[in-house]
């Protein structure tokens, strides 16, 4: 269904029955099966873990809607996709093209810079890329006028007495891998983070049979994105800090159920509503703060019109606090709190000229992946299938 002008924001496998043979490298792993090409059937199943969240081991990726190595020179690769791989050295591993021929890559605090501008990952890459993140506490606050919802994140201080009421203490978001637990490593503090809702159609309902000029606000600190309550179906909203912006999107989802890993909301249009490019923040570790919410009052939107994100002032009334299954299930279907990617340099190179034919690789999951950042651009001969 197309999405209506009121809902505009403002910015405040198949495989043949045959042996198989794998091959390993740096924690990404495939194994193939025979029948690719010559129009059998076949595929891949991965047995890294360079690719998650969304391609964990046993996935299968199949045969069907790939690339063959034949068609590569009227099919050249684009950015973002994920393709099978023969490394020069015989090796089947998949990974993700970064990079393009001429270009200059850079991975600077955990994002990818091409040719000194860091990029906007799209709508596609974040729903494969983004890891679910739990560990905090919610509260509604209800005043006269709005209902909203606030996540904060808690962190363990290890050097409090296990005890200790203040042992858990708010704080910033790091870069686990939730599906590869196993993993042990120096966690890094991420920038790109940011929430997923649906609305319930009867919230909406309740806001605006009065009339009252109802919007829905998601708030990331001091900055945030505000929607046009819509006034009919079932609506979902995405917004967070991501590549140095905040981006917002707002659709109508194809069912009533989240995508297979259970992270968003199906149908997610590929372009975002908002884009604002906002400064870094003063002090990354500092502990962040979510929220989401229906106001029909006076929030401060100065300023709003245009590409900027100003300020949006908190309202100071007193505020009713409940727990969050309260208001998940009577305002909202579900909320759900997310990290971007966040890329990590190899220890001896963040910067990589891409020569002419060649593709800058890397994994979803860096610090389990060895890809161009350890052994450089590869050239596109080695790129065997595309993956759909």
């Amino acid at each position: 269904m197309q999405q209506t002008q009121s809902t505009r924001p403002v910015v405040l496998a198949i495989l043949a029955a045959a042996s198989a043979t794998t091959a390993v490298v740096g924690g990404a792993s495939l194994r193939q099966w025979a029948g690719w090409g010559g129009g059998r059937s076949g595929g891949f199943v991965v047995v890294g873990r360079s690719m998650l969240p969304d391609l964990r081991p046993g996935d299968v990726i199949p045969a069907a809607g790939s690339v063959e190595p034949a068609r590569l020179s009227r099919t050249r690769p684009e950015r973002f996709q994920r393709w099978v791989v023969e490394l020069p050295e015989g090796t089947t591993v998949v990974k993700r093209v970064a990079g393009l021929g001429g270009e200059r890559i850079e991975i600077r605090g955990g994002d990818l810079l091409v040719d000194g501008r860091r990029l906007l990952s799209p709508p596609a890459l974040l729903a494969e890329t983004a890891v679910a993140v739990s560990g905090g506490s919610w509260q509604r606050r209800i005043t006269p006028g709005s209902d909203s919802l606030e996540y904060r994140h808690l962190l363990v201080d290890p050097s409090r007495p296990v005890n200790d009421p203040l042992r858990i203490v708010p704080g910033p978001i790091h870069d686990s891998m939730p599906d590869d637990p196993a993993e042990g490593r120096r966690l890094s503090v991420v920038a790109d983070f940011g929430l997923a809702a649906v609305l319930r159609p009867e919230a909406a309902r309740r806001f605006t049979a009065a009339g009252h000029a109802a919007s829905l606000i998601v708030r990331l600190g001091r900055q945030g994105v505000r929607w046009p309550l819509p006034s009919g179906g079932r609506w979902a909203f995405l917004a967070g800090r991501l590549d140095g912006r905040i981006v917002g999107l707002a659709w109508q989802p194809t069912t009533d159920h989240f995508d297979r890993r259970g992270l968003f909301p199906t149908g997610m249009p590929d372009r975002w509503d908002v884009v604002a490019e906002v400064p870094p923040p003063s002090d990354p570790r500092q502990p962040v703060r979510l929220s989401i919410g229906i106001d029909c009052g006076d929030v401060d939107s100065t300023g709003i019109a245009g590409g900027g994100v100003p300020p949006m002032a908190q309202r100071s009334s007193d505020a009713a606090v409940v727990a969050r299954d309260a208001v998940v299930g009577d305002v909202f279907d579900a909320v759900v709190i997310w990290r971007g990617q966040h890329l990590r340099p190899a220890a001896n190179a963040g910067s990589w000229d891409v020569g002419s034919n060649q593709v800058f690789l890397l994994g979803d999951h860096p610090s389990a992946s060895r890809d161009s950042r350890h052994f450089g651009p590869v050239d596109e001969v080695h790129l065997r299938h595309r993956l759909p």
